[in-house]
């Protein structure tokens, strides 16, 4: 694990790169947003799963986006997962950085309610909730305070992603709310069917594929979810 610190303001605010080693389109975005923190922060930046970086590949021995919150006597993934939940739980925001080979608009995912506090600042059209039901608590984002995971396509421009983390940064530093009107969405099961999907776009009124085309997931072909209001998601994720 790379963990760099970056500033002494007093919002601490971590950008988590490389939970799979195979996902390495941030490295480069991360390079550049080190060099513009805002002094009102102190912005934390960790490279995950090193080894599997290096290796190139999604992870060593566990998928460590699968086994948190870890453990000291674990495999090499269980062990950076206790390790990450330690450094992160006292964090004011943890931002998750992911990539995918499926053909999609940027979205982030949130599995708690306090998420919204962070969520406000990003921004991001498509919200995606996933409840304790499909995430088990397993995720990185389930054992922080106030984390979120960002999805953007492995191929998306690195000037947007810069801007848009920026963007991010400088909200939670003013405490401003993005203009971005957002739609909000709850993941309620996954999809095994063989046929092919357009993300975002409804599926005979039957439900909203997302991630359809994501390699990762061997045993099914993308998630299912239903648009609704922020306050419905509210209730569901109580």
């Amino acid at each position: 694990m790379i963990c760099e610190i970056y500033g002494k303001g007093s919002c601490s605010v971590a950008l988590v790169a490389c939970i799979h080693g195979d996902e390495q389109i941030w490295i480069n975005v991360i390079e550049k947003i080190k060099l513009e923190v805002p002094k009102e922060i102190t912005l934390v930046v960790i490279i995950a799963n090193e080894k599997a970086k290096t290796e190139n590949t999604r992870f060593i021995q566990s998928d460590l986006n699968r086994v948190f919150p870890g453990a000291l006597n674990g495999d090499y993934e269980s062990q950076l997962a206790f390790i990450l939940k330690n450094i992160l739980q006292t964090f004011d925001y943890v931002i998750d950085l992911h990539s995918t080979e499926a053909i999609t608009e940027m979205f982030a995912i949130f599995t708690k309610n306090e998420a919204f506090r962070l969520l406000d600042f990003i921004p991001l059209k498509n919200i995606v909730a996933i409840p304790k039901i499909l995430a088990k608590g397993k995720s990185l984002i389930d054992n922080v305070s106030c984390g979120v995971s960002i999805e953007v396509n492995d191929n998306e421009d690195i000037d947007q992603l810069k801007q848009m983390l920026n963007e991010t940064l400088n909200n939670i530093v003013k405490q401003i709310q993005t203009e971005i009107n957002k739609d909000y969405y709850h993941v309620f099961d996954n999809c095994k069917e063989d046929i092919a999907f357009e993300n975002f776009v409804e599926y005979k009124k039957e439900f909203i594929p997302i991630l359809y085309g994501a390699k990762s997931y061997k045993d099914i072909t993308c998630l299912k979810a239903k648009k609704c209001a922020k306050e419905e998601l509210v209730a569901l994720l109580k």
